[in-house]
């Protein structure tokens, strides 16, 4: 049974940047199913393995309660099971995974990374690929076969540090300048701040310690020409960065808002957020004038008003306090049962950040899948090393 399982787990896993693909085409129906069906299948697991059923039945109680709700105030069938979906598939899926062994490892990571990375190419040599940005918004920026470039650039920063490290830990230096060259090519092609700013962080935290190793034992002569030259690199790579897509997208939004004084409230606003801040201040005005219900279970997806795209708050004003706590105690539970060590924290970390900043994260079940299968491979490594030992 546990091959079998595996074997679900693995083969769902190298699907899942096909099932993002296919979900910008009218077969977008079967990525939803294939979610669906698999988000009951984990379901069905844990009931008949009694695993974690007690936080699961809560689960359901509160998610069966929001069913009730939204139907009661009109809020249609579909959209309600869809944004249900959304919200607790990330909390369900942890839940399972954190009792799940199994061989699966890094390099499966890996494999869908590339994956990702050569279905963006291939869409961009070829020119069947999306543009992210309207000809009349200045901006560019490219997405290639996906359906968001905020989830695609989110899901290739999380998988990036993990199939790096990887590589590195299997010395094999011609595939991570590859990995590297793709990552930095799609960052260039996304135009997006996350991909940008999270692959060169990504590079800092996973090599800063064998430069520093490989400076300490260098002649005295030598350390200050390699200081020199790192600065020097620096310098060249901040210059080089004013030619990329993601800074000139900057300029022009920059311009857009008229917003003259980068060290404001209003440049890290309109600029880092994307106005975003202007979002939560009118989704919370709104918020907190609703009713008892409507505070406790959550106003819905409606058109007055636009997303935050900060998950976490989308979360409380859509779903309520009761949506948000059902969706966090699921979460603490997890992190209290589960050791990581720091390349899977950094790569979880990454996540919340980019979920803080431009969402598309925690209520994307394409993106918060990986929370699982992180928690997934960690447990497994803990398990092969206490096995060795």
């Amino acid at each position: 049974m546990n091959k079998i399982i595996e074997k679900i787990l693995l083969i769902f896993l190298l699907f899942q940047p096909f099932l993002d693909a296919i979900a910008t085409t009218n077969l977008n129906i079967i990525n939803i199913i294939i979610r669906g069906l698999f988000l009951l299948f984990i379901i069905i697991y844990m009931f008949i393995n009694k695993s974690n059923i007690k936080v699961l039945l809560f689960l359901l109680l509160i998610a069966l309660t929001l069913f009730g709700i939204n139907i009661y105030l009109d809020r249609g069938l579909i959209n309600t099971i869809s944004s249900l979906m959304k919200l607790y598939y990330l909390p369900i899926t942890i839940l399972f995974f954190i009792n799940i062994k199994n061989s699966i490892s890094d390099k499966y990571l890996l494999y869908t990374l590339f994956i990702y990375l050569i279905l963006f190419l291939l869409s961009y040599i070829f020119g069947f690929g999306y543009n992210n940005y309207k000809i009349t918004d200045g901006k560019s920026g490219f997405r290639g076969v996906f359906n968001s470039i905020n989830e695609i650039s989110a899901i290739i920063i999380c998988l990036f540090p993990i199939g790096l490290n990887y590589l590195k830990e299997k010395r094999n230096i011609i595939v991570s300048i590859i990995l590297i060259i793709f990552v930095f090519i799609v960052s260039l092609l996304t135009g997006t701040k996350v991909l940008t700013i999270g692959l060169l962080i990504t590079l800092v935290f996973i090599y800063y310690k064998d430069l520093i190793n490989i400076i300490k034992n260098m002649a005295t002569i030598k350390k200050i020409l390699s200081i020199i030259l790192i600065l020097v690199l620096i310098t060249g790579g901040i210059y080089l960065l004013t030619y990329t897509r993601f800074y000139k997208n900057m300029v022009i939004q920059q311009n857009f808002f008229k917003v003259n004084n980068i060290i404001s409230l209003e440049f890290i606003n309109k600029i880092i957020f994307n106005d975003r801040l202007t979002f939560l201040k009118d989704n919370f005005i709104y918020y907190t004038n609703q009713d008892i219900i409507n505070i406790l279970f959550g106003i819905g997806y409606n058109n007055i008003l636009k997303l935050i795209e900060i998950d976490i708050f989308d979360i409380l004003f859509r779903f309520g306090i009761f949506g948000l706590t059902s969706f966090i105690i699921p979460i603490i539970f997890t992190i209290k049962k589960i050791k990581l060590n720091k390349i899977y924290i950094y790569s979880l970390i990454l996540l919340v950040l980019i979920s803080l900043t431009s969402g598309h994260v925690l209520l994307s079940p394409n993106v918060s899948i990986y929370f699982g299968y992180i928690i997934l491979i960690a447990n497994n490594k803990i398990l092969k090393k206490n096995k060795s030992s």
